[in-house]
């Protein structure tokens, strides 16, 4: 017997979702107009799943409800009579999940936009990265491993008090597992598994160090790093042989596989926080997990080292003489003099021909002005390149 579309002020308005095992479908009241996302086991018996996905299941249920972090998905209390009903209609008896809905999609959708064909733009990449940073952090401060971190798992909820109104979630937490040693099992989806998992061998947190860099990858570049359109085993064949510093595979037009240490050229972000990401990469797309779990020189760990990296301040200048980008680190001790001689450095126009413009037309910037006070105010452009 099907369940009713409409219990007692509540009406199911739409499917969001069908997995392997679960269906999510969205409800809405009435009155209220509040909405809640419930998953439920798409089986008319549980005799379809096996111990350990049921396990799995109840997991995840038991998992959402002790989570409290503003980008993990939250787990909504069902009201009483919505629940009671919907449970008549649940012949496995596993547990229903009810959350929060996110109504803007998820990460996938917005990669697959034709403007994101070459990833996202400096500030959305820095959004999207520290969001879903802070999200694993806090999961593994939990002694929670999510194992199956990518763009689908990456939904966007609208929130007015942020860059863009959109906060970024990580959700499904499916094959998510407290880790107190290592464990030995295939979950997760074949593009953003680490080696050890396809391999079969014993694994940690670490695994989502792998996953999280291959997500930074594919948002900042638009693709995977690691052949793409090979299968599974093929495209595994060459991990396996790639150096400690490779972040990248891919095939030339002739057929000749390249391995690269740097993010494809194709891409939006300034070359400051460009070379900052490769780094951070070299280091978490170490093929053995044993160097990938390891500190960084600073002993600053993989989440805390990505968040510094994307908290930096820089500042982009475009040369009209050369048809050049550059881009510079700076903080609050950056004065503008110290501004114009490194522009002066790299594009050879002097300080004395650089002039500070704002949206109202030219003036004067003192050059023992900060450049941070200064920023949101001018653009600073020479007399054969603007910022």
């Amino acid at each position: 017997m099907e369940e009713p579309l409409e219990i007692e002020g509540w009406k199911r308005i739409s499917i969001l979702g069908s997995g392997a095992f679960g269906v999510v479908a969205l409800w809405q009241h009435a009155g209220s107009g509040d909405y809640i996302a419930i998953k439920k086991c798409k089986f008319r018996t549980s005799g379809h799943l096996s111990d350990r996905q049921k396990q799995r299941w109840e997991n995840e249920v038991q998992i959402m409800k002790t989570l409290n972090c503003p980008n993990i998905v939250s787990f909504k209390l069902l009201p009483p009579h919505l629940e009671a009903v919907l449970l008549k209609y649940n012949p496995t008896r596993l547990p229903l999940l009810s959350m929060e809905y996110c109504r803007k999609g998820n990460l996938r959708h917005v990669l697959n936009q034709a403007k994101n064909s070459s990833g996202l733009g400096e500030s959305d990449v820095r959004t999207v990265l520290a969001d879903v940073t802070q999200a694993v952090s806090y999961l593994h401060k939990q002694n929670i491993t999510h194992r199956d971190i990518k763009p689908e798992n990456i939904v966007l909820q609208h929130c007015n008090t942020r860059p863009g109104d959109v906060i970024y979630k990580l959700i499904d937490l499916g094959y998510a597992k407290e880790l107190s040693d290592s464990v030995v099992s295939f979950v997760g989806t074949l593009h953003y598994l680490a080696p050890e998992i396809m391999k079969t061998e014993n694994y940690d947190f670490s695994v989502d160090y792998w996953s999280l860099g291959v997500v930074a990858f594919e948002v900042i570049c638009g693709v995977l790093p690691f052949l793409p359109l090979y299968t599974p085993m093929e495209r595994f064949s060459f991990i396996e042989r790639k150096k400690p510093e490779h972040i990248c595979i891919y095939q030339l037009h002739s057929g000749s596989v390249m391995y690269s240490s740097e993010l494809l050229k194709e891409n939006h972000i300034s070359t400051c926080l460009k070379q900052n990401i490769e780094s951070w990469l070299r280091h978490v797309l170490q093929f053995h997990p044993t160097q990938r779990r390891a500190n960084f020189p600073d002993n600053s760990n993989v989440f805390d080292c990505l968040l510094n990296i994307l908290d930096k301040k820089i500042v982009t200048v475009f040369s009209v003489h050369t048809l050049e980008f550059y881009s510079y680190e700076i903080n609050e001790s950056i004065l503008i003099s110290t501004l114009k001689d490194w522009i002066a450095r790299d594009t050879k126009v002097q300080k004395s021909d650089q002039i500070l413009l704002s949206s109202l037309g030219f003036f004067d910037i003192k050059d023992d002005k900060y450049v941070v006070d200064i920023l949101a105010k001018v653009r600073l452009v020479t007399t054969s390149g603007a910022l």
